[in-house]
């Protein structure tokens, strides 16, 4: 629906720019390429270990095709499209490429959501923002803690509530000082920890430990939403200010993607796998969320609390994963140089980078 309405009323330096022209200027083959590519190894990863196992051609196939389509799209809007719709210039040095992945892998560990009631008393989640360990947090609050729904959205507001006053906080102290290395690897190591922490969690875990938990969590993930953001534009020159926000907002748009896929395919994956050494029904993990009615209905039975078990150590083996996710965002972090955030000012390194994304623009 983007790509049809993006023509109709999309700025042009030109006014006389007709509306048969106009469609003219979207690159419509590397958008449907792209988009077809990553939605073939969505799929191929979606499908590992739940519809097929991971050496099936059923699984295979579509994840080699997808990473064959992506790179031959990338290819094309690097030398063959004249209007892309991927800038890749902007990725002109080492500290945009790394904001731009550590944005991706954020986008992976956290997911935003509204929480409301549908009549089964299940949790409806609707995806906002960013995807990953909060579907886990409050899924772990309303299976193994036995939560009902209003509840379980009360404990979520642990991580929102920590989340947007942080990012609000922590962007002005950003341009009161001038840098934002500091946040972000404040952001990450806050994350790291709190990952970890929440490898621990189990029924028996008191609330102000698990809230203490989900807060540091979401400060973190505060300090990134900002401090990421506010440096992908001062990386960026100031001509290129409009296609850095819009590739923030892609960046993130993939993670989200992708964390949806991946969080959903792991969790049932490390489900199934601890079920089968119970030996339970694998065949919970395929509708591990809509079970959680059955459970509650089974509260205190033996069956339930081995399922419960089961649960607890699937959501817990996700977390860590989650935490070497943001291990490596922590490291890569310390590759971002040290940019002035002053436009006028601007410094050398600033002016030398400008003129390399000038010439990679005339190269193009």
């Amino acid at each position: 629906m983007g790509l049809i309405i993006t023509p109709l009323f999309i700025r042009y330096e030109s006014l006389a720019t007709t509306m048969q022209a106009k469609p003219l200027s979207i690159d419509w083959f590397g958008s449907a390429t792209f988009t077809a590519s990553i939605t073939t190894f969505l799929v191929g990863l979606s499908w590992g270990g739940n519809s097929y196992a991971w050496s099936s051609a059923a699984t295979l196939y579509p994840i080699v095709l997808g990473i064959a389509g992506l790179v031959a799209s990338l290819m094309w809007e690097r030398y063959g499209a004249r209007q892309p719709f991927l800038r890749l210039f902007i990725f002109y040095n080492r500290s945009a490429v790394i904001v731009y992945f550590i944005t991706i892998l954020q986008s992976l560990t956290v997911r935003d959501i509204d929480l409301t009631i549908i009549e089964l008393g299940i949790l409806s989640l609707t995806t906002s923002q960013m995807y990953g360990v909060t579907y886990m947090a409050t899924l772990w609050l309303e299976s193994v803690k036995n939560l009902s729904p209003t509840l379980t959205g009360v404990g979520y507001l642990a991580l929102a509530g920590a989340m947007m006053p942080t990012s609000a906080i922590s962007g002005g102290i950003i341009a009161r000082l001038g840098h934002f290395r500091w946040a972000i690897w404040t952001g990450w190591a806050l994350t790291i920890v709190a990952s970890n922490l929440l490898t621990t969690l189990k029924h028996s875990t008191p609330t102000g430990v698990w809230v203490v938990i989900f807060l540091i969590f979401g400060g973190g993930q505060g300090l990134l939403l900002m401090s990421q953001s506010v440096a992908a534009q001062t990386i960026a020159s100031h001509q290129e200010a409009a296609h850095t926000a819009s590739m923030y907002t892609f960046c993130r748009s993939l993670g989200m993607c992708i964390g949806v896929v991946i969080s959903g395919t792991a969790f049932q994956n490390l489900l199934r796998l601890r079920l089968a050494a119970f030996g339970l029904p694998v065949g919970i993990a395929d509708h591990a969320e809509a079970y959680v009615s059955i459970l509650k209905d089974m509260h205190g039975t033996a069956f339930a609390m081995d399922v419960l078990d089961a649960y607890n150590w699937a959501l817990r083996m996700f977390f860590a994963t989650i935490a070497g996710i943001a291990g490596l965002g922590f490291v890569l972090s310390f590759g971002i140089g040290e940019f002035s955030m002053d436009r006028k000012g601007g410094g050398q390194e600033r002016h030398v980078l400008e003129e390399e994304v000038e010439e990679v623009k005339q190269e193009k």
